[in-house]
């Protein structure tokens, strides 16, 4: 499957190329998330369990390190619309908010933090 990188917002491109260089996931969508939003996305089917979960350890040994932000992974089960059920899984970077009534300043303080945080992933 090819993935559509152009598509993708381009802060979380070269993490999302990285994380399927691993061999153990494959994204299926992502959102940066825009403005105020403090929370990314990345959606993914784990295609190594044993990769993935020497990866995700590491993640959430880095998660201790931070402080401006969190790196939650959730496991997302759902049911389609015609009642298949469905498991994937959800990496989350959640900045920690500080300053909601300069919205501009705190737009570029978010966007700021998540470069921040994908450059450490990325040598990782």
């Amino acid at each position: 499957m090819k993935i559509p990188y152009e598509k993708i917002d381009v802060e979380l491109r070269p993490l999302i190329y990285e994380l399927n260089k691993t061999n153990c996931l494959v994204t299926i969508g992502c959102c940066i998330g825009h403005g105020l939003t403090y929370t990314s996305e990345i959606f993914f089917k784990v295609t190594d369990e044993n990769k993935w979960i020497k990866l995700m350890l590491r993640l959430l040994e880095l998660n201790s390190e931070l402080k401006e932000c969190n790196i939650n992974i959730y496991q997302w089960h759902r049911l389609s619309y015609d009642g298949l059920y469905f498991v994937d899984w959800k990496l989350e970077i959640e900045v920690h908010p500080r300053n909601k009534e300069a919205k501009e300043e705190e737009s570029i303080r978010i966007l700021r933090i998540k470069k921040r945080l994908f450059k450490r992933l990325l040598k990782y």
